[in-house]
């Protein structure tokens, strides 16, 4: 489990810059900060949908509805930072913090911005990708910069293929091309 301030005293510590007490003290450092974490955190947690992340529920409805093409509108949850899916299946469109489909009732999947569910895998990519983005204000040091933009990827990489091993695997059998491919192979062996 994660908290924010751990996390962001972590990429300072990457520009060798000091330690905030609190995300608004007022430092120098606490500002900088403050501009890139929210961009930061997002731009990882839309890079993939993180199983410790992911959770299920169910929308309110707003008393608007869609000017046009939709039905009806739903809020988005104050932690969403990306659609997993919807349920009913039905189509839809996400604007302006709200969820439009024709569906009256409408549960998502959706991974949360909470960082207290983060795990070890996407809280270091996440350092990684803060500590690159300050990197230059604080330390004015482009190839300190560029340096944690490639350790970013890489982190990123990592924690992806990490958490990518934490659902029940696909068996290859179950997809029709294969069926096929491997239906055909055996005619072959049989006939032979």
């Amino acid at each position: 489990m994660s908290d924010t301030l751990n996390i962001i005293n972590r990429a300072l510590g990457e520009v060798n810059a000091p330690a905030i007490s609190a995300q608004d003290d007022g430092s120098a450092y606490a500002e900088v900060v403050n501009r890139s974490w929210t961009p930061a955190r997002n731009a990882v947690l839309r890079a993939h949908h993180w199983p410790c992340c992911m959770k299920r529920e169910k929308l309110n409805r707003s008393e608007d509805s869609p000017a046009w093409e939709y039905e009806y509108a739903h809020f988005l949850p104050v932690d969403y930072a990306v659609l997993v899916s919807v349920h009913p299946e039905t189509s839809y469109s996400i604007e302006s913090g709200v969820i439009l489909s024709n569906a009256e009732s409408l549960s998502i999947k959706y991974v949360s911005t909470e960082t207290k569910l983060f795990d070890a895998a996407l809280e270091d990519a996440i350092v990684y990708e803060l500590a690159a983005r300050i990197a230059l204000p604080i330390s004015s040091k482009k190839t300190l910069a560029d340096r944690l933009e490639v350790k970013a990827q890489e982190k990123l990489k990592r924690a992806i293929h990490t958490t990518s091993r934490e659902k029940t695997p696909q068996d290859v059998r179950t997809h029709r091309w294969k069926e096929i491919k491997l239906g055909r192979g055996r005619r072959r062996y049989a006939q032979n």
